[in-house]
C-alpha cells in the first residue's frame, strides 16, 4: 500500500509542475509578443523620421548695432510633418533665445522663416538649433554653427 501512495504522489507533483510550467509559458509567450509589437513600431517610427531632421538654410544676423533680430529659414527634406519647432540661438557671450510653440513645417523641401527678436546687436550667434518632433514623439533637430555656409550675417 505504501507503494501506490508514492508512486501517486509523484504523479500528482509531476502533474501540478508540468501545469505551473504551461501556465508561466503561455503567460511570457504573449508578453513577449506585445513587447516585442511595441518595440518595432517605434524601431519603424525612428527609421521614418530619421530623415525628417530640419535643416537649416539660412540665418541672417544683425552686424551693427542697431540690430536685434535674427532671421532664420529652415526646411524639411523628409516626409513627415514636424511639429512643435523651438528654434534656439545662442551667443558667445552666454545669451541665449528661444522661440517656438505650436510652429510646424511640412515635408519635402518647404521653407518656413522665423525671426527672433531681441538678439544682442553687432554678435554673430555661435550655434541656432531648431528642434521638433516628427510623428508627434520622435525627437527631430538641425543645426547652423559659426563657420558654416548658413550663417551669413546681414
Amino acid at each position: 500500500m505504501k507503494g501506490i501512495s508514492a508512486l501517486i504522489a509523484t504523479v500528482l507533483l509531476l502533474a501540478f509542475t508540468i501545469a505551473v510550467a504551461g501556465i508561466i509559458s503561455i503567460f511570457f509567450t504573449g508578453f513577449t509578443k506585445q513587447t516585442t509589437g511595441a518595440v518595432s513600431g517605434q524601431g519603424q517610427n525612428l527609421i521614418a523620421c530619421s530623415s525628417s531632421n530640419p535643416v537649416i538654410d539660412k540665418v541672417y544676423y544683425p552686424l551693427s548695432a542697431s540690430g536685434s533680430s535674427v532671421n532664420v529659414t529652415y526646411s524639411n527634406p523628409g516626409l513627415y510633418n514636424v511639429t512643435n519647432i523651438t528654434l534656439y540661438t545662442a551667443y558667445p557671450n552666454g545669451t541665449t533665445f528661444s522661440f517656438g510653440g505650436q510652429i510646424y513645417l511640412n515635408p519635402s523641401g518647404t521653407n518656413s522663416s522665423v525671426v527672433v527678436s531681441g538678439a544682442p546687436p553687432a554678435i554673430a550667434p555661435t550655434e541656432v538649433r531648431v528642434v521638433g518632433f516628427c510623428q508627434g514623439n520622435q525627437p527631430v533637430s538641425g543645426s547652423c554653427l559659426t563657420g558654416q555656409s548658413c550663417m551669413l550675417g546681414q
